[in-house]
């Protein structure tokens, strides 16, 4: 009976998409994990955490950067949500480099275990806490940091700091690369992203912004 419905539930994800979990967190009101043409995917209640179109976001970025060519050594995720970064890394791209993913929110690194086999990458170490309490007393450097930081839609005001982007100006290596994605969908997020992006070209010294659809900017910069 349960392989019936397993199948039924593989069958549904193609036509209209089947809800496989909701749940809560303090940090996030609506979770919910769906089952979308065969792959699972992690949601909040108006954006996609992992596995959909952030996925796409971040494997034109990596194409765009040519992660792969620069082979970089260790890589460190701000907003890790349930894996999207480290498959396209590690599954993708074939990368073997270490990874240290930094999510503020158990129960999404609970559902990323539970649901997207998140013990698979021998190379990951996860640490439950916000991006700018590890920052502030991180002590290693990395070759690529990936920012990746929302409440549903929106990028909290904390991390658009010049405090927060020099901490991870800090963090990264000698000629390393930053990338920073942000949602541009009103006028008010189109003023926040050009005050962003003055902020990064100045703890930085320099600035790229790549722009994938009609929403996603990602704004890249180098340790020079």
């Amino acid at each position: 009976m349960k392989e019936v419905i397993a199948w039924n539930t593989y069958i549904a994800s193609y036509l209209w998409g089947t809800i496989l979990e909701t749940t809560s967190s303090k940090y996030n009101p609506t979770l919910e994990v769906w089952l979308i043409n065969g792959k699972k995917t992690l949601n909040a209640a108006r954006a996609n955490y992992s596995y959909g179109s952030l996925h796409k976001v971040f494997r034109k970025t990596f194409r765009t950067i040519k992660l792969k060519y620069k082979n970089p050594k260790s890589i460190l995720v701000l907003g890790f949500g349930a894996g999207s970064i480290a498959s396209i890394v590690y599954d993708e791209l074939k990368l073997s480099c270490k990874m240290t993913g930094v999510e503020i929110d158990p129960t999404i690194i609970e559902l990323a275990k539970r649901h997207f086999d998140l013990n698979r990458f021998e190379n990951l170490s996860i640490h439950c806490e916000a991006a700018e309490e590890f920052v502030q007393h991180c002590t290693n450097s990395y070759d690529v940091i990936c920012v990746d930081i929302f409440n549903d839609m929106t990028v909290p005001v904390s991390v658009e700091t010049e405090t927060f982007l020099a901490s991870l100006k800090k963090c990264l290596n000698s000629n390393g690369t930053m990338v920073f994605n942000k949602i541009v969908d009103s006028k008010n997020k189109q003023k926040t992203f050009l005050d962003l992006k003055d902020k990064i070209s100045k703890v930085f010294g320099n600035i790229d912004v790549i722009r994938l659809n009609s929403t996603n900017r990602v704004l890249v910069s180098s340790n020079t």
